[in-house]
């Protein structure tokens, strides 16, 4: 209903308050009905401009996704990033949106980084080291494994509508990497504690020392034989191996220096005659990297076979 046909509701309505009608009753019921009808009118009105105007105007609003992982960690021998960071926003008054970086605060840190030192890609999310920002970083004086905190101003613009944009402030941590190599790896898995592994009837016990085992590039990487138990046709537990193995790994002080995590449940154990094969999922620490030889632990995981006495028809399940 437009404004001319409200403005003549409203004339009609006082016409009839005005009128002397001999039926009260009437009167009161038509007077009624008028007004019901001017306050749907005016609430018709309204409708499309509730919660702001859809074209033009308004405001971006920016919040960090619960997700993001704000390490940035360089390896120095080889000038390169190791692994990027990974900031995703989630952003409302915008149906499409550029981001970019416009400034940087680098603290009191001893290397001064500017907005042109890193790169951010919207479509993946990574915030890395620019080629500017390897250069300078190759000349300081970092020590390794210290984080450096950086705050990023990040600048979001309507694509359609520069004048709608915000700010959002990110603060990252800055890593000169420690390099992990198979020598660390393997001294932790040797200074690992026996492990005791249980049969189904909680009987037997099969023992597995690693003490004088090696690392391989192949699969597995370590393996140790049973020492324990010699009873024939024993059918030992694969799932006591697991969490026994991963429980000594946890232990070892080269675990909980370099690693915060260690997801045993990676992928299922391999079972071949006498001999399973476990896989342990490794999540570092920040600071840290892992040289190419042992770069899978992160990914695919290391593996490590318990191998029972063939000779003794013993298993596994």
């Amino acid at each position: 209903m437009n404004k001319n046909t409200v403005i003549l509701l409203s004339k009609v309505k006082q016409s009839l308050e005005l009128r002397s009608l001999t039926n009260n009753s009437f009167k009161t019921f038509l007077i009624t009905l008028l007004s019901l009808t001017l306050l749907f009118s005016i609430s018709c009105s309204n409708e499309g401009t509730t919660g702001g105007e859809v074209n033009g105007g308004g405001s971006i609003s920016v919040s960090e996704e619960a997700n993001n992982s704000k390490d940035i960690t360089v390896v120095s021998s080889s000038s390169s990033v190791y692994s990027a960071g990974t900031v995703g926003f989630s952003v409302s008054g915008a149906s499409d949106y550029d981001v970019s970086i416009q400034s940087v605060d680098s603290g009191s840190n001893p290397l001064t980084l500017d907005a042109s030192d890193f790169s951010y890609t919207k479509s993946t999310k990574e915030l890395t080291l620019s080629s500017s920002g390897i250069t300078k970083f190759k000349s300081a004086t970092l020590t390794e494994t210290t984080a450096y905190k950086y705050t990023i101003t990040f600048k979001f613009a309507d694509s359609s509508d520069a004048s709608k944009e915000t700010t959002a402030n990110v603060t990252i941590n800055l890593y000169k990497a420690k390099v992990i190599t198979k020598t660390e790896i393997e001294d932790m898995i040797k200074s690992m504690k026996t492990v005791r592994v249980d049969d189904s009837s909680y009987k037997n016990v099969a023992q597995f020392t690693f003490s004088s085992t090696t690392f391989s590039a192949n699969t597995p990487n370590f393996n140790a034989s049973n020492i324990g138990s010699t009873e024939k046709n024993i059918k030992f537990s694969k799932s006591s191996g697991r969490i026994w193995t991963g429980e000594a790994i946890k232990e070892t002080s080269n675990y909980k220096t370099y690693f915060s995590g260690l997801n045993i449940y990676h992928k299922e154990p391999l079972v071949v005659g006498a001999n399973c094969t476990f896989y342990f999922r490794f999540t570092l620490k920040g600071g840290y990297a892992l040289s190419s030889e042992v770069a899978h632990i992160t990914s695919d995981g290391l593996s490590i076979q318990l191998k029972l006495s063939s000779v003794n028809s013993q298993g596994w399940e």
